[in-house]
């Protein structure tokens, strides 16, 4: 029988956690471990490589400056509710592995520390239909509907419109950044002291979000596709 690891035997759970009993402590601990290690490394060297540029500013083209924060964030948000039913569907059986009065309610890192597998892999199938709506977008587009709403967009660094390999690294590194031990520190803090506003995945991709600016510094309408020397 499939039990929680280190679980009292005549204590009732809800948790349906896919830890073998026959399995050794410390591999569990090793193999829990592996992603947080594996993905810290991967951001410790993208830092790393552009510690140079994270505080030198970007030279745009007139009319485009770094997206403010408050841009930023509600365009997440907006993309976060248009992906929500999606993502949703996927955690469903979340909620019938966990009871309603459990502290485990909610919690992704709290099922992955007790080697919950099976959360964790909707959780990671979830995150991959997120990263795909983001892909396919800023591929076609060059912005989420999210960020067209509020009137931003991804360019590369100079200011053109980004590559789609581009587009996909930095969308990708959002498996860094919604791994749920780091409970999407990495945005909050590049994001707040990168010199642009930069990400991880923009960092790696060498892409910034921006928004149009008028010359006297205010927010002027958003790019379109088919305005005149618009990335």
């Amino acid at each position: 029988m499939w039990t929680l690891a280190g679980a009292v035997a005549d204590e009732p759970t809800t948790i349906k956690a896919l830890t073998n009993p026959a399995d050794s402590p410390i591999d569990l601990q090793i193999l829990d471990a592996v992603p947080f290690i594996l993905l810290t490394a991967a951001m410790i060297f993208v830092i790393a490589r552009r510690r140079q540029n994270i505080a030198e500013e970007v030279i745009l083209p007139d009319g485009l400056a770094p997206a403010a924060h408050g841009r930023r964030v509600t365009g997440f948000l907006l993309d976060a509710v248009i992906t929500a039913p999606a993502t949703y569907a996927i955690m469903a059986a979340w909620f019938r592995h966990i009871g309603p009065d459990s502290d485990l309610e909610g919690n992704v890192g709290t099922a992955l520390a007790l080697h919950s597998w099976e959360l964790y892999w909707r959780w990671l199938t979830a995150l991959a239909v997120y990263i795909a709506y983001h892909i396919l977008f800023e591929g076609l587009r060059g912005a989420t509907p999210g960020k067209m709403i509020v009137g931003c967009r991804v360019v590369n660094e100079h200011g053109q419109r980004c590559s789609l390999g581009a587009i996909v690294v930095r969308n990708v590194l959002r498996v860094v950044e919604f791994f749920p031990r780091f409970a999407v520190a990495p945005i909050l803090v590049l994001v707040i002291l990168t010199r642009n506003r930069q990400r991880l995945g923009d960092l790696a991709a060498r892409t910034v979000v921006v928004e149009r600016r008028d010359p006297n510094g205010t927010t002027a309408n958003p790019p379109r596709s088919s305005d005149p020397g618009n990335p």
